[in-house]
């Protein structure tokens, strides 16, 4: 039953006191929805809130990206996150939470632009500058072409290119990890981005002889054929409707369980869902006219 509309009055101000004291309310409830997990009443109330209140509309919509997050929405989340940064541009977080939606879902291109972003404008002692440097070098490493044989064809000279600008990006997330450290005391942590990036840069010296070689080409492309593999077709790696990564149905299913799959569409083979609500939702959208095209 809240309302934004202000009665008449002749006390100069009154409005503006009522409205703010309208709006606080509203925050209030979501913040209440919010801590308390009740995500798909606070973006009801959220999406109210954005209609209302323009003057803080980026950090309503980055809110409501929380609660779809939250919620394994990875489609509506990205959505929200992308007008947040339409809004308030200054808002340069907004870019490194969209690289690491992006890159869980294998979106390598969309991963790699909202980083670079963030990056080029970060401050130098964000806590969230090493990960973004970690992400970007595996996803330039894994863009390196294959199977370069001449030494120095256009191929190969791209190639190598790309492998600098890899090893650059690596060794700028290790120089930003280790300022963190010197400034604060302790460490930014160690998750799967920054695991990844140290396997694959972690150089072997020893060549199939057992030689000692200083060339560091061989294992960094060894590696960039890893991270190819891992990084599959986003069709495949998240459902089509609403952008989840794996099935519903593995919510309540045991650790000890094998987590089910993906469901592929049995026409095409090109699309999956997370459940048979979102494969009919994503049918009756779009698909039924797609299938098989």
């Amino acid at each position: 039953g809240t309302s934004t509309s202000t009665a008449d009055s002749e006390e100069e101000g009154a409005d503006q006191q009522t409205t703010i004291y309208t709006r606080d309310s509203v925050i209030f409830v979501i913040m209440i929805l919010w801590n308390g997990g009740q995500y798909e009443h606070c973006i009801q109330t959220l999406t109210f809130a954005i209609q209302e209140f323009k003057q803080i509309k980026g950090r309503l919509l980055e809110l409501r990206a929380s609660c779809h997050m939250a919620l394994r929405n990875f489609k509506a989340c990205n959505e929200d996150l992308e007008e947040a940064l339409a809004v308030e541009p200054v808002n340069v977080d907004n870019h490194s939470t969209l690289g690491n939606v992006y890159y869980a879902l294998h979106q390598a291109q969309d991963a790699l632009h909202h980083f670079k972003a963030f990056v080029e404008v970060a401050h130098l002692d964000s806590r969230t500058l090493p990960n973004a440097y970690y992400a970007l070098s595996i996803l330039t490493l894994q863009s390196a072409p294959s199977g370069a044989t001449k030494k120095k064809s256009h191929q190969a000279l791209k190639q190598t290119a790309i492998l600098k600008d890899a090893q650059d990006y690596f060794k700028k997330a290790e120089n930003a990890d280790q300022r963190f450290k010197e400034l604060y005391g302790v460490p930014t942590g160690f998750n799967e981005i920054k695991k990844t990036a140290v396997q694959a840069f972690q150089i072997r010296t020893a060549d199939r002889n057992g030689l000692i070689s200083t060339d560091s080409t061989p294992a960094l492309l060894e590696a960039s054929e890893i991270l190819k593999k891992s990084f599959k077709s986003p069709g495949i790696a998240s459902c089509a409707n609403c952008g989840r990564p794996d099935n519903v149905a593995n919510d309540t299913r045991l650790p000890d369980q094998k987590p089910k799959p993906l469901l592929k569409c049995a026409k095409c083979n090109k699309v999956a869902y997370c459940s048979r609500p979102c494969q009919i939702n994503h049918w009756n959208a779009s698909h039924k006219t797609n299938c098989k095209k």
